[in-house]
């Protein structure tokens, strides 16, 4: 990579590993210093310089890698045609890697570590289609080893937390914060669900066994409720504070499965709101 200041100026192309180490960065107080720069906007791609249809369909930045036929690993143990070159550690590989790491001991009330950001904005004046944040795809497409299958586990998205020290306010895994202010004509469930579970071409297998599953291994001490609700005047969809007979009748229900008895248990769903 060549570099000049915090620009890129050019790319170097080479088949041996490449290792850029940065020990003296210098930023600003107010955070406005970047140590590396990565950015464009479309160019005159055309004689006439009119650009304006053009997309960017493969990304400013892109990282691309393959592991082709004839790679493969052979063994886990190396005996087998081909020897501990195609012996397989155990380990994926990884297409990119980012890493934040924190050694100074500045307080629980002072500094912060953000490992990775994406934002996608519509600035005031500008208009567009569709305004994705993130996608992340998973396909396989493989083909069946001699055990009938292609793969063994896949998980389109893990969020791990580990938490080995006493955190002062918050260890949440995943939040879902919804801060939008603007106006729309959205009433439908569909259209304004902040979680929304979505299931689409059939598959050989059937139905998924459940939407949301709750489970724990080995020594983890799980959790003591499967919901709960800030409030029970209803903001949240939960009411409480009552005391009085149902009223009503059942005008449907929700299915859960207990997997330790592998018995289908039913929540009632009524017609009316309690009096």
């Amino acid at each position: 990579m060549i570099l000049k200041g915090n620009q890129i100026s050019g790319y170097l192309r080479t088949r041996q590993r490449i290792a850029m180490i940065v020990d003296d960065l210098k930023g600003k107080s107010s955070g406005a210093c970047s140590a590396f720069i990565v950015e464009g906007t479309p160019g005159s791609l055309k004689p006439d310089g009119d650009s304006a249809g053009c997309e960017l369909a493969q990304g400013v930045f892109k990282v691309a890698f393959a592991r082709l036929a004839g790679q493969q690993f052979l063994s886990t143990d190396g005996t087998t045609k081909g020897g501990p070159e195609g012996q397989w550690g155990g380990a994926s590989d990884m297409v990119a890697r980012i890493e934040g790491y924190n050694y100074a001991l500045s307080g629980s009330g002072r500094g912060g570590l953000q490992a990775l950001r994406i934002y996608a904005y519509n600035a005031p004046g500008g208009s567009l289609s569709n305004l994705l944040g993130c996608e992340i795809s998973v396909y396989d497409r493989g083909e069946y080893a001699s055990d009938g299958y292609s793969s063994d586990n896949v998980t389109t998205l893990l969020v791990s937390q580990r938490c080995r020290s006493v955190v002062k306010t918050r260890t949440n895994l995943l939040v879902i914060d919804d801060r939008s202010d603007g106006s729309h004509g959205l009433t439908t469930c569909l259209a304004t669900a902040m979680l929304r579970l979505h299931s689409e071409t059939g598959a050989s297998f059937g139905a998924r066994k459940s939407g949301i599953h709750f489970g724990s291994a080995g020594s983890g001490t799980g959790w003591a409720h499967a919901f709960s609700f800030q409030t029970a005047a209803g903001k949240e969809g939960f009411v409480g504070g009552l005391a009085v007979a149902h009223h009503g009748t059942i005008g449907g229900y929700i299915k859960v499965y207990d997997v330790a008895t592998g018995a289908t248990l039913y929540v009632n769903c009524y017609n009316e709101a309690p009096e």
